[in-house]
């Protein structure tokens, strides 16, 4: 047995979770988790809530309200979606005025002191004097001196580097619109050229997916030698160093936020059980991030781990691209977008799960069809789906024979289950492959076969048993009707007989709820209004 600490990059309390956010770390956390879960594996799941982003602060500049209430508001929301979608972490803090987050961030950042990290230097930064806001991050936007693309100037939003103030031209406030002059201020920051050789040696044993591999490579090759991580009269945490109007920003306090986490979860079950985890030198910590948060941990994160010695130092970083809207960027300020609130009214959770699975960016950026997701639902998988449960209807009992099972049915196993083995491995995992596999095994056991109901069984036990870390609820239901018990399935997978009678719970066998067109068309009017 193995032990994992699964994370995925914090939401920024700004406003409620769409797909778009479903598509990238949020899931595919929640399916590894599941996953090595599923094979015996001990993980904790942890996140937070980035309270301390410099885009909270903006959203209650514009809205006229305050960080805190801007913070509660929408933490409440993200809780709802995340669990409206069945993701479900051990632990997921706020971390606005949390004392165990301030502790933590203070632990990462006077390792870091003593171990010769930190300095302070001399920075320029845009300033507003119309709206009286830095370009720090949120209230900055230029032209990204690497890639030529628009992004704020913490970690551009295409290219994943951290932009060179120096180099940038025309850093354009983004509430008047107007340029920011150029001022110098006094950061803390990261001598990180100096993390270089311990991250190549790091990354030459992990396996990485072939972006951040190359983002890395990149990067420890690069002349970028500081990294800043204070800022004086922005938003930020405060109390971690002086004077008082410099603030630690959030992108240095990411790992502070997991560990925080694992913090609260401790003294909520009244023992050091999470804490222990990061304390175990065999516990490989899991990250699930957008590509955009590649350098904070791919290159920041593992360099602040080193220096906590009781701290394991085994890290894997997971990257996603970003998933477009039929074609389309997502957008919240043009209504351009799905709200997860709203979609799971109409769509069955699991069966949405699997569809943006199946769409998941991990590689390039990919695209949410919502005509697509009508037709993927309602014309491939339900019908295939339905037949196969109304097929093992036929009787209420039963006797599933891994042995005697027809020679077609065996083939399907046998095709895919190292596919999958290979897609959940916690090296090689791909959320994407594992609901593409799902999704071929469905279509393969379409009944055009004439399957008998005990070859229809042991299909729609396989399809359920490699569907748990997508399709949770559905899966579940599946193997509860049966009275299967999972550790007893593992033997499809090692080849050995299963050999075992069932009596059908009917009232325990799921259905699949079909999207109503009028749903669909009140997307596609949303979204064709937008696109015109």
């Amino acid at each position: 047995m193995n032990k994992y600490i699964v994370t995925f990059a914090p939401p920024t309390p700004n406003g409620d979770l769409h797909v778009g956010h479903l598509s990238g770390p949020y899931l595919a956390a929640d399916v590894y988790t599941r996953s090595r879960r599923l094979m015996g594996d001990d993980v904790l799941f942890v996140s937070y809530s980035d309270d301390y982003q410099s885009y909270l602060l903006k959203k209650s500049v514009e809205t006229g309200s305050t960080p805190d209430a801007v913070c509660k508001k929408y933490y409440k929301k993200i809780v709802k979606s995340l669990e409206s979608v069945n993701i479900n972490t051990d632990s997921f803090i706020s971390t606005i005025n949390n004392q165990y987050f301030k502790d933590a961030v203070k632990l990462f950042y006077s390792s870091a002191v003593d171990n010769d990290m930190i300095d302070i230097g001399e920075f320029p930064v845009g300033y507003c004097s119309r709206c009286n806001v830095y370009g720090y991050e949120s209230f900055g936007r230029a032209e990204c001196n690497f890639c030529g693309s628009s992004s704020d100037l913490s970690q551009c939003e295409n290219c994943a580097y951290p932009p060179d103030i120096e180099q940038v031209k025309e850093i354009k406030c983004s509430l008047c619109k107007n340029d920011m002059v150029m001022v110098k201020g006094h950061q803390e920051y990261i001598k990180i050229d100096q993390c270089y050789e311990y991250i190549t040696e790091l990354m030459a044993f992990n396996k990485t997916r072939k972006a951040l591999s190359e983002f890395v490579r990149k990067i420890t090759n690069s002349t970028i030698k500081k990294w800043p991580i204070s800022r004086d009269n922005e938003y930020g945490v405060d109390g971690i160093t002086m004077p008082e109007n410099r603030r630690i920003h959030t992108w240095f306090s990411g790992i502070a936020g997991y560990y925080a986490s694992s913090l609260a979860l401790d003294t909520s079950v009244g023992k050091n059980t999470a804490t222990n985890y990061w304390k175990d030198k065999n516990t490989t910590i899991a990250c699930f991030v957008g590509y955009d948060c590649a350098f904070s941990h791919a290159i920041v994160y593992p360099s602040l781990l080193k220096n906590i010695d009781m701290f394991t130092n085994k890290i894997k970083i997971f990257t996603n691209y970003f998933l477009k809207l039929n074609g389309e960027d997502f957008s919240t300020s043009r209504g351009h977008a799905i709200w997860l609130s709203d979609i799971v009214k109409e769509v069955d959770p699991d069966f949405l799960r699997l569809y943006v699975a199946a769409y998941s960016p991990e590689e390039e950026c990919d695209n949410f069809e919502t005509l697509d997701l009508y037709r993927f639902l309602n014309v491939k998988i339900y019908p295939v789906l339905d037949s196969l449960i109304s097929g093992v209807k036929i009787n209420n009992v039963g006797h599933v024979d891994s042995n005697s099972v027809d020679i077609l049915v065996k083939d399907i196993v046998d095709r895919y289950k190292d596919k999958w083995l290979f897609a959940i491995g916690p090296s090689t995992f791909s959320m994407k492959n594992i609901a593409l596999i799902i999704i071929d095994v469905i279509k393969e056991s379409n009944s055009d076969n004439n399957f008998n109901q005990n070859d229809l069984a042991f299909l729609l036990i396989f399809i359920a048993y490699i569907s748990l870390p997508v399709m949770p609820v559905f899966s579940k239901k599946i193997l509860l009707s049966f009275n299967v018990d999972e550790k007893e399935l593992l033997n499809i997978f090692t080849n050995k007989n299963i050999d075992f009678k069932f009596i059908i719970d009917h009232k325990k066998l799921p259905k699949c709820t079909y999207i109503k067109k009028s749903y669909l068309d009140n997307i596609c009017n949303i979204t064709d209004s937008v696109l015109a």
